[in-house]
């Protein structure tokens, strides 16, 4: 009763009109629907077994055709990421060896 009672006062609604979201502490619950408007379409998709192994097929394609420029990509983002990681140790070092000279 009392997330009944939030979310109607929330919403200034009366008790027989309900919304299809709800107020839960500092999250909003919302449905799919409403959440992504292409939610819609993909339901639609799902719903025609042809199309969506065409759709498969048509990501297959492009998904071998780029695959080197893919590869390299998602490589140089970790390369990226294990440095960025080794700056940040490098740096948290140095905050430590500075204040341990203060301390003495």
């Amino acid at each position: 009763m009392a997330f009944y009672f939030v979310s109607t006062f929330a919403n200034a609604q009366t008790p027989t009109k309900q919304r299809p979201y709800g107020y839960r502490g500092l999250k909003i619950i919302t449905s799919l629907r409403l959440r992504f408007p292409d939610f819609q379409l993909m339901s639609k998709i799902t719903k025609h077994p042809l199309l969506l192994i065409g759709i498969g097929m048509v990501a297959g394609y492009y998904a071998h055709k780029y695959r080197k420029e893919i590869i390299s990509s998602v490589t140089s983002v970790g390369d990226k990421g294990k440095d960025f990681v080794l700056q940040q140790k490098e740096n948290l070092e140095d905050i430590v060896a500075e204040s341990k000279e203060d301390q003495e």
